[in-house]
Order: C-alpha cells, then structure tokens, then sequence
C-alpha cells in the first residue's frame, strides 16, 4: 500500500493549497494526498471520491516523484524555449524598423532565410508578445478619390436593373408591375362592396335573432315570461361568437348604402369595361 509522509514545511504548503487551489482537478489531487497521508488505501480513497484507483496510485507515484509540483496539471506540448523565444523576436523587431508595412504572410516568409519556419498564425502570437498590433496605412481615404469620377456619380443613377442614367432624366421603370389606373381602382371599390353587403347581410340576420330572443334571454309571449333557451338552441353560442353592438350595425349598414350611391353616381362606373 502506497502512504504518503510529509514533513512540516510539506503539509504547511499544502493546507495553504488546499484553501487556493485553482481548479477541482488540482483539489481532487490534494485530497488524495491528504487521505493517504490520515492512513487509506488507494481502493478506499477511490470509493470516498468516485476514481478509480489506478488515479489515485498514479497520482500518489507522481507526488513521491515531483513533489506539491505534481498536483498542478503539465501544460500540452513541449516545454517553453526562451532562446529561441527570444531569437524570433529580435528578428521580428528588426523587420519591424523597416520603413514599409508588413502582413502576418510576409513577415513569415521574411523569416525563412535566418532558418525559422513558422506560419502567419504564430507570427501573430509573437507580435502580441512584442504589443505589436495592426493599424491602418492612411487615416484618410482623399488617395482613393478621384474629383471627376465622384463629380460623375453624382449626377448619375442606377435603375432596378443595373443599367446607369442621369439623375435628371431617370424615371423609375414600372417592369415590377402595372401602372395604376382608374378603372383598376374602381374594380377594387366594387369588389369590396360585395364583401360589405355580404357582411351587412350577416348583421341583418343577428339583428332578426336578436330580436326573437335567440340569445336565451326572456320575452313576453302571451302575457307571461318564458326562457327563450329552447327556441334556436343550435344557434344561441354560434352567434354569441359572431355577434356585434346594434349601433355598430346600423353604421356598417349605412356606409354600405353611402358607397354604392357613390359607386353608381361615379363616371368611371359607366366606363368599366
């Protein structure tokens, strides 16, 4: 059974971990430490924290090895070398003296030559090491500009299809659709005046139920109240859904009549084809 002895320094370090430790990973470790040094085995300090006990030995091996060091997960990849490290950067900041501009490409290939092989992604990272950043060449775009041609533009249009006129004599093309007429408008009011007749009709027939009782009110028939529920049971809900105040009636009966008269009367009515 692998136990585990720690010297005062030792278990100081790691009671100041423990209350520190950066990661779950890195507290489950030293609870392993801490169990095996009260006294249990590996398979019990498995079960007390849900691993199996092969993680457990392993990591107890690697705490004999390495020390509290061992707690703290190893980075991926290979170790960091600060000669080259540093060797890179110089020639970066030497490239960067130069009186030109410079992409993360060119700068990579620029390398080649003093034996380093990276690509533009890792040159980036070196710049951000170095707080080197990208800006723009000009804080102005007057280079770019030409007075004639923006002189051009601007007494120019481009239509739908991409096709240029000048401002002045472009009319909008109607290739989308027709032009609107008289006659088209008429035809619209007269089909929308089918669609309130139609429902002036309805507000005709709501008015005739209501005044039969259909709403399952009472009305005085032969000099005595009776419950109307039983008159037109099958209708009572289905214009209780549809129904609409009486005044409200009225006006949409008289809007339709003032449309039609204004539809008759109208010259284009006799002109519709």
């Amino acid at each position: 059974m692998i136990r585990i002895q720690l010297d005062e320094v030792t278990r100081a370090e790691l009671q100041s971990l423990r209350h520190s430790a950066p990661s779950p990973k890195v507290r489950d470790r030293l609870e392993m430490v801490l169990l095996s040094v009260a006294g249990w085995s590996p398979p019990r300090i498995a079960s007390f924290l849900a691993c199996d006990p092969q993680t457990v030995r392993k990591v107890l091996h690697g705490f004999q090895l390495r020390g509290p060091d061992s707690l703290t997960p190893r980075k991926p990849g290979p170790a960091p070398d600060p000669a080259r490290r540093d060797h890179l950067t110089g020639r970066l900041r030497d490239l960067l003296t130069e009186e030109r501009t410079w992409t993360s490409a060119q700068l990579a290939e620029a390398l080649h030559p003093h034996g380093i092989d990276i690509g533009s992604r890792q040159v980036r990272r070196y710049l951000r090491l170095l707080k080197a950043g990208y800006r723009r060449t000009a804080s102005t775009l007057e280079h770019k500009q030409d007075p004639a041609r923006c002189s051009s533009r601007s007494n120019t249009t481009r239509s739908p299809n991409g096709a240029i006129h000048p401002r002045e004599s472009y009319e909008r093309p109607w290739s989308w659709g027709s032009t609107p007429t008289a006659a088209s408008s008429t035809r619209k009011v007269i089909n929308n005046y089918g669609r309130l007749l139609r429902q002036g009709e309805k507000v005709q027939r709501f008015m005739e139920a209501v005044a039969h009782g259909a709403y399952g009110g009472r009305q005085a028939v032969g000099g005595s109240d009776q419950p109307m529920d039983h008159a037109v049971p099958q209708r009572r809900h289905h214009l209780r859904r549809r129904s609409l105040p009486h005044p409200a009636g009225i006006f949409l009966q008289r809007l339709v009549t003032l449309v039609m008269l204004a539809i008759e009367r109208s010259p284009l009515f006799r002109t519709l084809p």
